[in-house]
């Protein structure tokens, strides 16, 4: 026996999952109880992500004014 037949039994056969299991994996709405006891939690972002945009946004400017500048 292959190692690709023993993966093959092994794996689960996703065709007969019942369409409510299938639905409930997804994202739902809050309900009014969750939305008046649940914190508000606001997260700021972090300043290496503002560096690493600022530095690829300058990187990009800067090669296309080169450009710019060989082109004629």
């Amino acid at each position: 026996m292959s190692l690709l037949e023993t993966n093959a039994e092994k794996a689960p056969d996703v065709s007969t999952k019942p369409v409510s299991d299938v639905e409930s994996s997804f994202p739902r709405e809050a309900t009014e109880d969750e939305l008046q006891t649940l914190p508000r939690i606001v997260d700021k972002i972090p300043l290496a992500v503002w560096a690493a945009t600022f530095v690829g946004a300058t990187e990009r400017f800067s090669y296309y004014a080169v450009l710019a500048i060989w082109r004629e």
